[in-house]
């Protein structure tokens, strides 16, 4: 069973955010995310977003538009990451920008799916089918509401599958995370000790706890 992307979403559309052109628009209270901040892992980093003013954000119509929700589907519509996605993972005022799309879906838990189906190679194809330019590549988000969604019977095992990966891939970060700490401590250990930072006794303990972890 296929459908087309635009049937899964609210409205039945895709949604392109606005850039600010006025200095006014661009005063530092509101996070206004461009392409940069969506990651290769699709998450979204907040610590180096633009700014748009409150004001700006909260213009009735043009909210609608810029505005993201938890369970949004993020994606680059120019240049030479088109098809570069996130899923917004938490409830904040956010905007989006003119050169990325915003998917919301009319049933959220489908959300996972919709992402893990538009980074795989099926999805990658339609986006490569339907960018348009020579240099500055540009995809029109009508185009991408034509996109052919997989809708198989067994979805709702598929979307398990999916999220308990994303449990394993979570705790492989915090192990790996331990592990680059670890390797950290040990390169200043001696540095540490001599220069009064830390104790020696200190950093038994702190091996102990590894070690039980």
């Amino acid at each position: 069973l296929h459908v087309t992307l635009n049937t899964l979403l609210e409205n039945d559309e895709v949604k392109k955010g606005i850039t600010p052109q006025q200095s006014k628009d661009k005063k530092m209270e509101v996070p206004f995310i461009t392409i940069t901040n969506i990651q290769k892992n699709g998450t979204i980093d907040f610590s180096t977003t633009d700014y748009c003013s409150r004001e700006y954000f909260e213009n009735k119509e043009r909210n609608k538009t810029i505005a993201i929700k938890k369970g949004d589907i993020l994606i680059a519509i120019t240049g030479a990451t088109i098809g570069k996605l996130a899923i917004v993972q938490e409830e904040r005022d956010a905007a989006i920008c003119g050169d990325v799309a915003r998917l919301r879906l009319k049933n959220p838990a489908e959300g996972k799916w919709i992402a893990n189906f538009l980074n795989s190679k099926y999805g990658q194809m339609q986006f490569y089918r339907w960018k348009n330019g020579s240099t500055n590549f540009h995809l029109a988000t009508s185009d991408i509401g034509n996109f052919v969604i997989v809708d198989p019977e067994d979805k709702d095992q598929m979307i398990k599958a999916i999220e308990e990966m994303d449990v394993a891939t979570d705790s492989l970060q915090i192990v790996t995370d331990l592990i680059n700490k670890i390797k950290e401590k040990q390169q200043n250990l001696i540095p540490d000790i001599i220069e009064g930072e830390t104790t020696l006794k200190s950093v038994q303990s702190d091996v102990k706890e590894w070690q039980e972890f």
